[in-house]
């Protein structure tokens, strides 16, 4: 994606759309009082974030009913310039497995061993920025 740098907050409409042409992002927990960040793997469904936090037999978190912060990003190498959406909210049980992304986990794994929460976009904000440098990444 050719990425159009603008100043400014991103509109509602633009970040919804960024988050769908992703699939890994961020979630930041706590743990025992301290911040935890992880990535997960998502997809939005309507204007709902569905997140695998991994399987019951190797879980690292189960951010179920507990407040979290969602972040998803990318950068296109060859102009410093990138995006970022975050959601903060409280993530929710989702017991129902999906299908389409998820479904590689969900034949490897068995949908009964996969954890999945679901997150609300509505504290939802986003921005494009530019990276400092004197050479592209690429």
């Amino acid at each position: 994606m050719k990425l159009e740098v603008s100043s400014g907050p991103l509109p509602r409409d633009a970040c919804l759309d960024l988050l769908r042409g992703a699939g890994l992002g961020r979630i930041a927990v706590t743990d025992a009082a301290l911040p935890l960040i992880l990535p997960v793997q998502y997809q939005l469904h309507g204007e709902q974030i569905l997140f695998c936090c991994g399987s019951r037999a190797g879980q690292v978190f189960e951010p179920i009913e507990q407040v979290v912060a969602f972040e998803a990003g990318g950068i296109e190498p060859s102009s410093f310039a990138g995006w970022t959406v975050q959601v903060r909210g409280v993530a929710e049980p989702h017991d129902e497995p999906p299908r389409s992304s998820f479904e590689h986990c969900v034949q490897r794994r068995g949908a009964s061993e996969l954890i999945f929460s679901v997150l609300d976009t509505n504290e939802l904000s986003g921005y494009f920025y530019e990276l400092c440098g004197d050479r592209p990444l690429a």
